[in-house]
């Protein structure tokens, strides 16, 4: 039966094949819930009734929104990178050159990612956030949907809040915190940002956990999946995106999380260190004989 790690411990093909796979089990099962606002009628912005706005469920949907944001995702990495770092059984040259490389893919992944989806794919696509177009037939907004895309981004925020502060956006009852995110969630709407980056994120932290990470390291990773799917269904539910744009930024997000797992790999074999720490302490049942 091949082997499926070299001698020297580092991780080959069909190691990174089978991490990938073993990844799939918990990712694929969480894309598939993000289906759930096409079905359930509370969840999708466009039918009635949809969720109170001013209610428990919604606070909620704010603070996932909000770990999903630049600054949440990077405090939830860099207490992972942590849990990376003390893994036992790694040489100093193998533990910050592994969190070396994961750093500097985590912010081509991510950041680039939401440069490229900001500036490039949503304008292209053009389709307006739900609760512009509720607002525009609400006559709150002040204008039609397409005239505020024609605004910058600086002037739909001011827009926004000259409204807030001036009606509190009419008869749309909601929290104050939702409130303050619908003046910042300017941009167009598909796909969702927080969507691609949260599965981005998840599968590719979970990937590095599964190849790299034993015992409770390895499971505290798991919960990535959890997060990753309540960050994304929060969106739907503060109406800031269509399920479409969830289902869509979730899927790109796998991907590119996944190609983010296999360029870490690539680079740290032509960089000599070993995504794993020792076989003996990240070795499973399979790994042993």
């Amino acid at each position: 039966m091949a082997s499926a790690t070299s001698n020297d411990g580092e991780i080959g093909q069909p190691r990174v094949a089978g991490v990938l796979t073993r990844a799939a089990r918990w990712i694929v099962p969480a894309y598939a819930l993000l289906l759930l606002p096409i079905f359930v009628d509370h969840l999708d912005p466009a039918t009635e009734p949809r969720i109170d706005l001013t209610g428990t469920i919604a606070l909620v949907a704010w603070v996932f929104a909000e770990s999903g944001q630049t600054f949440g995702i990077v405090a939830i990495a860099g207490a992972l990178l942590v849990v990376v770092a003390t893994q036992p059984g790694q040489s100093r040259r193998g533990r910050f050159g592994k969190v070396a490389v994961m750093i500097a893919v985590s912010i081509l992944v991510l950041y680039g990612g939401k440069l490229l989806n900001d500036h490039v794919v949503k304008p292209a696509i053009g389709v307006a956030r739900p609760n512009i177009v509720q607002m525009a037939d609400l006559e709150v907004l002040g204008m039609e949907a397409d005239s505020f895309y024609e605004l910058t981004g600086e002037a739909r925020s001011e827009h926004l809040e000259s409204i807030k502060t001036e009606t509190g956006f009419g008869e749309l009852m909601m929290r104050p915190e939702v409130r303050d995110h619908w003046v910042k969630e300017t941009a167009f709407s598909r796909p969702s940002g927080h969507a691609l980056a949260a599965m981005t994120f998840a599968t590719f932290y979970l990937s590095m956990a599964l190849s790299s990470l034993a015992g409770w390291r390895r499971w505290l990773f798991h919960l990535l999946v959890p997060w990753a799917v309540f960050v994304s269904l929060s969106r739907p539910i503060l109406r800031v995106h269509w399920p479409a744009d969830i289902l869509i930024g979730g899927l790109v997000g796998i991907v590119v999380g996944a190609g983010g797992y296999l360029l870490t790999q690539l680079l740290l074999q032509r960089l000599g260190v070993s995504a794993r720490a020792t076989e003996r302490s990240c070795a499973t049942p399979r790994d042993t004989r």
